[in-house]
């Protein structure tokens, strides 16, 4: 077989190989809360006294955050749980992964930030628990799924709960990110050689 032909074999397996097999990463979905003083329509707020809410003091950046009060309400110390869920779609990319900065303000032994996913929209798994901090500022969390099932997932979700028993306790998430890699696409990709060396 021919030098020329060898080395023109090989560029053209290396091209199929990566038209194959290169990812990217995406930015499936990101918010920083400050495009308006309400939510989104991809997040849905729930709770029983003090539900997510946008807010324009302290944030981590530039303006709004989200802020949740969960006992902002009750006249007495009682647990209360303010939870807020993301629906978004992971159809076309892999690799699930989360970030936030939050910030727990006198949260103590008791009181919890959680997050969980899930595949089917109705069944939630953990995925971390913050529990009992008091922060002086915006830290950076991030949360890799490792599960495919959130992999190219139309019914994808994500909750996160404020749990507090008192109304000076309260969450701040500012900064959210959902990410993945892109799942790649094969390529067809048909090989014809000039010449008639054979090969050896």
């Amino acid at each position: 077989m021919k030098v020329s032909n060898i080395l023109s074999l090989f560029a053209l397996l290396t091209l199929a190989f990566f038209s194959v097999s290169a990812v990217s990463a995406v930015t499936i979905y990101s918010d920083n809360f400050d495009s308006s003083t309400t939510l989104n329509t991809a997040w849905t707020s729930m709770g029983t006294t003090g539900p997510w809410v946008i807010s324009s003091s302290n944030s981590a950046s530039p303006s709004n955050h989200l802020d949740a009060q969960p006992d902002s309400a009750a006249s007495s110390a009682t647990t209360e749980t303010s939870e807020i869920i993301l629906t978004k779609s992971t159809v076309g990319s892999q690799n699930i992964a989360i970030s936030f900065n939050k910030q727990l303000i006198g949260m103590e032994s008791g009181d919890d930030l959680k997050i969980s996913w899930s595949s089917d929209g109705v069944s939630f798994i953990p995925l971390s628990t913050i529990s009992g901090t008091d922060d002086l500022a915006y830290s950076l969390i991030s949360l890799p799924i490792s599960s495919t099932l959130a992999n190219n997932n139309v019914n994808f979700k994500v909750k996160i709960e404020c749990i507090a028993n008192a109304q000076a306790e309260f969450c701040r998430l500012d900064d959210f990110i959902l990410s993945g890699d892109s799942i790649p696409t094969s390529t067809n990709l048909s090989i014809s050689l000039q010449g008639t060396q054979p090969f050896y």
